[in-house]
């Protein structure tokens, strides 16, 4: 369940204050849990060496700047819940267990999101700016972008919902494509139609490149020979009805319009600033707070820090870009070693994202408790397969 509604459960305040949101004081329990339980076993996970080189960077800043105990916190329930999701999805039964709870918190999303865009208005998110109390964080989107309100749903801000709309979605898709009876359910495979237009809903050009890329992954040469009328239809379909939206995204990204957004001269500004108070400490950086500081004083220029490296520049220097990167690494090694390559296009895609916007929500390893999913659905069904085949 946890895993099913990450995205939306960042949304909330830790009520406990021990970390960031409900979504990290959940996953710290559910690890706390799963060490107890699994012990020796969470050494075999998958992604389980990604938080060495982090945690690592982690400690170098912390001696140099000042211990913060909740930063270990959260780097714990960030990178051991994928782990310990894996170790608990032990069953084809658990597998689907995560598909029919996240099928019907994305249903209602989904169809949150249809009323948000017919009325041009967002009502729960408008109540929620008006109560923040419980919440970390929240905006409530009301401008247009390519011709239509900025899809959020019920979360926090459009990154997020997209993200979820694209994974899922993802997911959904190998299903139907190997014919899963827990596909048979008819609003099931309606889902597998909305949650595509929610993305594009969102107006949001880093979600819909992130969804092209991640759509690769299911571009396989059986899947292209078995579903190109269907390819070619959706392709005519969004060349006649879609194409003046395209455009826009087109002439957004590469001709000077104003329809909003980060341009070009904006991110380079970003950079220069990220680089010139990094040179202040360049292998440590500034601290955990030096980049909340900046923005809440306004920092002429750097207008959000967008993207994950503009904070681990200023605040973890070197070494935290360096300990990022190989956690990324290993987690692509991790796709590698079971030969799942198409799964790399997830990988990519999440990297994209998180590289070119901060995706505010959306936790770094959110793509591993993707994959942690595919891997074990990918497995239980090779078992089957192989029993199948000695029967």
């Amino acid at each position: 369940m946890v895993a099913a509604m990450a995205c939306w459960l960042t949304f909330f305040r830790d009520p406990l204050n021990l970390v960031n949101n409900v979504y990290l004081v959940l996953s710290l329990l559910i690890v706390l849990l799963g060490v107890k339980k699994y012990g020796k076993s969470l050494k075999k996970a998958p992604f389980i060496w990604c938080i060495v080189p982090v945690f690592v960077s982690y400690v170098v800043t912390m001696f140099a700047h000042g211990v913060f105990l909740k930063q270990y916190l959260i780097i714990i329930a960030q990178y051991l819940f994928p782990c310990v999701l894996y170790l608990i999805i032990n069953s084809r039964a658990k597998v689907n267990l995560f598909v029919k709870y996240t099928s019907a918190f994305m249903i209602v999303a989904t169809l949150y999101c249809f009323v948000e865009e017919s009325i041009s208005a967002n009502p729960i998110m408008h109540w929620c700016e008006n109560n923040t109390d419980s919440f970390t964080w929240l905006t409530d989107r009301k401008e247009f972008r390519f011709g239509v309100k900025r899809a959020q749903s019920f979360f926090a801000d459009v990154a997020p919902f997209g993200v979820s709309c694209i994974y899922f979605f993802i997911i959904l898709l190998i299903l139907s494509i190997d014919n899963e009876k827990i596909m048979k359910v008819k609003w099931r495979k309606l889902l597998i139609l909305f949650l595509p237009l929610c993305v594009f809903l969102t107006g949001t050009r880093s979600i819909i490149l992130c969804f092209l890329l991640a759509v690769m992954t299911l571009l396989t040469p059986s899947t292209i020979r078995k579903y190109r009328t269907t390819f070619i239809l959706t392709a005519i379909i969004l060349c006649v009805f879609l194409s003046s939206y395209f455009i826009s995204i087109y002439d957004s990204i590469f001709v000077d319009t104003e329809i909003g957004g980060s341009s070009s001269d904006m991110r380079e500004g970003q950079w220069e600033i990220a680089f010139y108070y990094m040179m202040n400490d360049f292998w440590v950086g500034n601290g955990f707070t030096f980049t909340s500081s900046l923005l809440n004083n306004d920092e002429a220029g750097l207008f959000g820090a967008e993207g994950m490296w503009l904070p681990i520049i200023m605040d973890r220097g070197m070494i935290g870009v360096i300990s990022v990167a190989l956690a990324f690494i290993i987690g692509l090694s991790e796709i590698i070693k079971r030969k799942y390559y198409r799964l790399i296009w997830l990988w990519v895609s999440f990297l994209v994202l998180k590289t070119i916007t901060t995706g505010v929500g959306i936790e770094p390893t959110y793509y591993a408790v993707i994959l942690v999913v595919l891997f074990r659905y990918n497995e239980f069904k090779k078992l089957e397969n192989l029993h199948k085949g000695r029967g």
